[in-house]
């Protein structure tokens, strides 16, 4: 083997120098995305849950998609990349299932506002104030 060979070409790092930067823009995107969406939907009187939870979802999807761009940029075909994270995503969802019904669980209650943050509400035997409501747990005080 000859250290040519070895040796990245000239496009190969300006592509990977590429997806990095992408890749940062994007987490600066995501947190600036999440703070703005939480500003705007605070300022529609939307619960603040609500709120937050949907900035989240908006946070995440800005990371996938910035993340699938960079691959991309790079020179890996993302097709058979999002074929194989949908299997994977189907193999975590039935393996998670409990989980997957405590997500559902949550959102429902956001959507269907059964109690909301500052409620004092009694759950089997604890008791206690609703602190926060998440994407898998609601957190009591």
């Amino acid at each position: 083997m000859h250290l040519e060979e070895l040796v990245p070409s000239a496009a190969t790092l300006r592509a990977i120098a590429t997806a990095i930067i992408l890749l940062t823009a994007g987490g600066l995107a995501s947190k600036w995305a999440y703070r703005l969406a939480v500003t705007a939907l605070t300022k529609t009187h939307l619960d603040q849950a609500l709120a937050r939870f949907l900035a989240s979802m908006l946070r995440y999807t800005v990371l996938a998609a910035t993340f699938i761009a960079s691959m991309e940029t790079v020179g890996i075909h993302t097709t058979s990349l999002v074929a194989l994270v949908a299997s994977a995503g189907l193999a975590v969802g039935l393996a998670l299932q409990g989980s997957l019904s405590n997500f559902a669980s949550g959102v429902l209650i956001l959507f269907f506002k059964h109690f909301q943050l500052g409620d004092k509400v009694a759950i089997g035997s604890h008791k206690g104030i609703v602190e926060d409501i998440g994407l898998f747990n609601t957190t009591l005080v």
